[in-house]
């Protein structure tokens, strides 16, 4: 029986094969009728025995994106079942697809068509690119200022200031000697002329 609703639509394309008749005086074997209708992304099964005796199902499909609700059980004469095969979302496969349940001891077969998702193409508008960090400067400055200040960048993590060396002037002063004090012995060691 054929039937759809939001993407899912269920068929049963074999009945399978009949339930031979009984023999004269013996009781009537028991026998399986199902129906299948599709609603949203959920097809519902019932299935119903029939006979004098109980019959032992069984449902199976053979793909990962259909969820059945049971896939086994006994039912009595004139009792019945409802099977829910869902779609599971994270495994559907994008675009059309077909799956098919077969149901035993009948051997019925019904299809499920569906559609997935489509898949995701990349998006060609602007990515947020990841900052790089900035490289450590590989010289020292020709000729800083009397205060060198840091530049901004792009990093949180700030550029650090170049230590001044002995043909730079200082930034912050030491203290002199005073003219009236001179220490005569005094050498310079670091190679920087006397102040």
């Amino acid at each position: 029986m054929p039937g759809s609703h939001r993407g899912v639509s269920v068929e049963v394309v074999s009945s399978g094969t009949p339930v031979p008749p009984a023999r004269p005086g013996a009781p009537a074997p028991g026998r399986l009728g199902l129906t299948a209708r599709a609603y949203g992304d959920t097809t519902r099964l019932t299935l119903t025995a029939s006979g004098a005796a109980p019959v032992v199902w069984s449902a199976r499909t053979g793909v990962s994106w259909l969820q059945l609700s049971r896939s086994s059980g006994v039912l009595h004469p004139g009792e019945s079942v409802t099977v829910l095969v869902t779609v599971v979302p994270d495994r559907e496969p994008a675009g059309p697809w077909r799956a098919y349940l077969r149901v035993e001891p009948t051997g019925a077969v019904l299809r499920i068509d569906g559609r997935g998702a489509p898949e995701h193409s990349p998006d060609p508008g602007p990515h947020p690119t990841r900052p790089t960090r900035p490289g450590l400067p590989t010289g020292r400055p020709s000729s800083p200022g009397p205060d060198p200040s840091p530049t901004a960048t792009a990093s949180p993590t700030p550029t650090p200031t170049p230590s001044p060396t002995a043909s730079e002037p200082q930034a912050s002063p030491s203290p002199t000697p005073s003219p009236t004090d001179p220490d005569p012995g005094a050498s310079p060691t670091d190679g920087a002329p006397p102040p």
